[in-house]
């Protein structure tokens, strides 16, 4: 049923197309993600200021979709629960084509990380600290909205009732937005004003000899 295949997207402020598709990249395969406005009847239900239809694979995916952690701004449904924007997602299903803005921006996001790996990577790095409950796929969905997530690291249980995770973004500015928005059971700092996780970065993400050289030729010459 293509009802049940289908997320509702609605955040009370405008998120583009590609932080759409990274809050739902971890739950199967994306087929479309499109943007629409709300009929006037469904303004009580939706809310916000950006709204999508968001097209999975499978069933299975889009249930993973409707449970996975999102920003407290973002709220996910299934459109079988509002079978009344059924015919408003059809009519658009068949006229928005056939790609997906995560596929088609797949080379894109390569040659970000790419270029990352050039740049100092303390600066790019936040330490997030939250409850076990949470695994890497949680901290993917949460912390895609503040930039490109270019991997997560996870450091090794513990006693204690906290995790830690070590977030690799793709620019500087990434992590300064983590740090800036307050997720609810999320503890943000930056690597960088934080030097004592250094050795714990190290040993979690097992890096090249290049990943931490602030001069990328300088460490080539020393190895």
């Amino acid at each position: 049923m293509l009802s049940e295949k289908v997320a509702i997207v609605d955040s009370s402020r405008y998120l583009t197309e590609s932080e759409v598709y990274s809050l739902f990249a971890n739950c199967g395969e994306i087929l479309k993600i499109i943007p629409f406005d709300l009929p006037p009847g469904c303004l009580r239900d939706f809310p916000g200021l950006s709204h999508y239809f968001v097209e999975f694979e499978d069933e299975d995916a889009a249930r993973k979709a409707i449970g996975v952690y999102v920003p407290p701004d973002v709220k996910v449904d299934p459109l079988h629960s509002s079978l009344g924007l059924l015919p408003l997602f059809e009519s658009l299903q068949r006229t928005y084509g056939s790609s997906c803005c995560g596929s088609s921006s797949s080379s894109k996001r390569k040659a970000t990380r790419l270029s990352a790996k050039k740049t100092g990577l303390q600066d790019r790095v936040a330490v997030v600290c939250c409850l076990k409950q949470y695994d890497e796929s949680d901290l993917h969905s949460v912390f895609s909205t503040c930039g490109e997530i270019v991997k997560v690291h996870a450091c090794i249980p513990g006693k204690s009732r906290r995790r830690r995770f070590f977030v690799e973004f793709a620019k500087t500015q990434d992590v300064e937005c983590a740090r800036r928005t307050k997720f609810p059971g999320f503890e943000v700092i930056g690597l960088a004003q934080n030097m004592q996780w250094m050795r714990s970065y190290k040993k979690c993400a097992k890096l090249g000899r290049y990943a931490l050289s602030m001069h990328p030729q300088e460490a080539k010459s020393n190895s």
